[in-house]
């Protein structure tokens, strides 16, 4: 019988918000349990780039899950339709409801 492994999954959130910082900073750290963020790919290297972090990104498998070593982060990509810049929030990447959806 296999042996339950949690998975914590974390959003980024805002793209261009503290986020996907929040999330590398996770990085540094060893933990116990397995974390997978849900972010683009991308936006997390050019972030950890920005911010002088060593990360190396692995992308998310559920039949591999595992705690990760210290500087590893597990992503789930999710890719932006736009790009983003940190500190430039911008309401039109924002998901609006279309006609049908509100009836």
């Amino acid at each position: 019988m296999a042996q339950y492994h949690p998975v914590l999954a974390i959003t980024a959130g805002e793209p261009a918000g503290i986020g996907p910082d929040l999330c590398l900073q996770l990085a540094q750290q060893a933990h116990q349990h397995s974390l997978v963020v849900l972010a683009d790919k991308f936006l997390l290297q050019q972030r950890a780039r920005q911010l002088g972090l060593s990360v190396e990104l692995v992308d998310y498998r559920h039949e591999m899950m595992r705690s990760l070593a210290a500087g590893q982060l597990c992503v789930l990509h999710m890719p932006l339709l736009q790009p983003a810049r940190a500190g430039q929030l911008d309401p039109a990447k924002a998901a609006r409801p279309h006609a049908a959806d509100t009836e």
